[in-house]
């Protein structure tokens, strides 16, 4: 696993700066799939603290109530800080298709994280498409945050 970690990294470091954030047709991630919006905290040139993160979601949120950047065991990323805390994130001026949307979410163990869970909603408002005034829900999950391991490990959801 280091050694998959190690080559990660340095595969990260090719990427230029700001690379992930402005990914396009010509500059794409790992996985070789172009994104409009994405961060991963700790690797080369993503957020490594609270300031960071901070500066790469405001951008992007349209609203946030009991969200923040936080710092938990050396770990850096973006928590809610109260119970049924909301935040909304909203893309606009998208140039090319969106195939998936990933979450990267902690599992952890202990009393902070007993009952954790988040429940998402996805919306999509196409520019060109005339609305009826209601907005439909395109795509629903919960991520549940708790586990009995002794251990916190990162999921793709």
């Amino acid at each position: 696993l280091s050694t998959r970690w190690r080559d990660a990294e340095a595969i990260a470091e090719l990427v230029p700066p700001d690379g992930l954030r402005v990914c396009d047709t010509n500059v794409r991630l790992k996985l070789n799939r172009p994104c409009i919006f994405a961060w991963i905290a700790h690797l080369p040139k993503n957020p490594k603290n609270i300031e960071q993160i901070d500066r790469v979601m405001n951008p992007v949120l349209k609203m946030n109530d009991g969200w923040r950047g936080v710092i938990d065991h050396s770990k850096v990323g973006y928590a809610s800080v109260v119970s049924n805390a909301t935040f909304v994130m909203e893309f606009t001026e998208i140039k090319k298709p969106v195939k998936a949307i990933t979450f990267m979410t902690m599992t952890s163990y202990g009393e902070m994280w007993e009952d954790s869970e988040i429940h998402v909603n996805i919306y999509v408002l196409r520019n060109h498409l005339e609305t009826s005034g209601e907005i439909e829900i395109y795509e629903s999950m919960n991520i549940l945050g708790y586990h009995d391991k002794n251990t916190s490990e990162v999921f793709p959801h």
